[in-house]
């Protein structure tokens, strides 16, 4: 097992415990990862059905006997039988290699989309068009999801499945990373694929990063207090940037070339799969829960060295949310405290209390509009 993460900097509680325990076990699949093949098929778009079993992404898959295949489907996420006319269904000869879900949201687009192109290495399956269904908020692929497609060089062959076909012969590929799945080092490469295929602007070379959320249009309204942290490392001779506002090149290119990134948990430390060995990576934990996908990635990029800092406010632990539910409340913590004098000699200002008060029914504020928007 790689080196593990240094959890010294988390809170003494039942959080740390879990971390210290989840980090131990081995996420690695040790078996290859394969394709399925599955004959006289038909591949069903995302479509929204009402009724109360309908996923977030839609219903949809790949059918075959009257069955959705469970290697189409995210549980709980995405897919689901439907009711369609076979008789107006477009008939596909050829095989096609079966990716089951698009979706334009950059931590899942990592995690449960590229996880299936582990094979564009793999000579046998160059000549293959590529099928998938979608789940886009703009109807459309584009800006990075877009490029990272052009990247890999399988844009032209690349069809979003958008009324039901029928398909003579169908291969889906394996995860090789997930939420909840092990993973493989196969995983990687779709990865060496899309770095060589970049010029790494050295500009960022020897640099130490901070990526912040606080350009992000949620994140103004529902984390709270990342600003006075992103002004801390600022002061540290940090560069503040926005990932969100960097081309897939930009970010490639820092993680490749940067000697340090801080982030808050989330979305962000996933890009750690495009790192180079020797990158030195502080998650700061804007929550209480366990990011459990992080934990995987963390053993695949086994040359990277990770430290957790909790700066989430305790009060948060009264009634932990989900990730990408709730508001989150972050400050500079005596953890962070004394993260930055251990590793950088520098001392910090504590914030004014008045500040911290605003802080407080900001998060109370948007906890009860979540709450009432969820219950609608």
């Amino acid at each position: 097992m790689s080196k593990l993460p240094n959890i010294s900097y988390m809170y003494e509680n039942e959080y740390k415990k879990q971390m210290a325990k989840l980090i131990l076990d081995d996420y690695e699949n040790k078996s290859s990862v394969s394709m399925r093949i599955f004959s006289d098929c038909y591949i069903l778009p995302s479509k929204f059905v009402l009724n109360e079993k309908n996923p977030v992404w839609g219903q949809g898959g790949v059918e075959t006997k009257g069955e959705i295949l469970p290697e189409s489907i995210i549980p709980g996420v995405f897919g689901g039988k439907y009711e369609f006319d076979k008789t107006v269904c477009k008939n596909i000869t050829e095989p096609v290699i079966h990716i089951p879900i698009l979706k334009d949201h950059w931590g899942h687009f990592l995690i449960d989309v590229l996880c299936r192109f582990w094979f564009l290495t793999l000579p046998e399956y160059q000549n293959y068009p590529i099928t998938c269904c979608a789940n886009l908020k703009t109807g459309t692929l584009e800006g990075n999801f877009l490029r990272v497609f052009e990247l890999l060089g399988i844009l032209d062959r690349l069809h979003i499945v958008t009324t039901p076909v029928h398909c003579e012969q169908v291969l889906i590929p394996d995860f090789s990373l997930g939420f909840d799945r092990c993973f493989s080092f196969q995983y990687l490469n779709f990865v060496h694929v899309l770095v060589n295929r970049i010029n790494i602007d050295k500009k960022y070379c020897g640099k130490k990063i901070y990526f912040t959320r606080t350009k992000f249009l949620k994140s103004k309204i529902y984390e709270i207090g990342e600003k006075r942290i992103e002004k801390l490392f600022k002061r540290l001779g940090f560069e503040i940037l926005a990932p969100e506002l960097l081309s897939i090149e930009e970010q490639i290119s820092c993680f490749q070339t940067a000697d340090e990134i801080v982030s808050l948990s989330g979305t962000i430390p996933h890009n750690i799969v495009f790192a180079r060995a020797g990158l030195k990576y502080t998650i700061l934990n804007r929550q209480p829960i366990i990011n459990l996908p992080q934990l995987r990635i963390n053993q695949l990029m086994k040359n990277v060295s990770v430290t957790y800092i909790d700066v989430w406010h305790p009060a948060m632990a009264r009634k932990p949310q989900p990730y990408g539910t709730g508001a989150v409340w972050v400050l500079i913590s005596k953890k962070l405290e004394e993260y930055i004098y251990a590793t950088y000699k520098a001392k910090v200002n504590r914030p004014n209390p008045f500040f911290l008060v605003l802080d407080y029914c900001h998060w109370i504020l948007i906890n009860w509009f979540d709450s009432l928007w969820r219950r609608r």
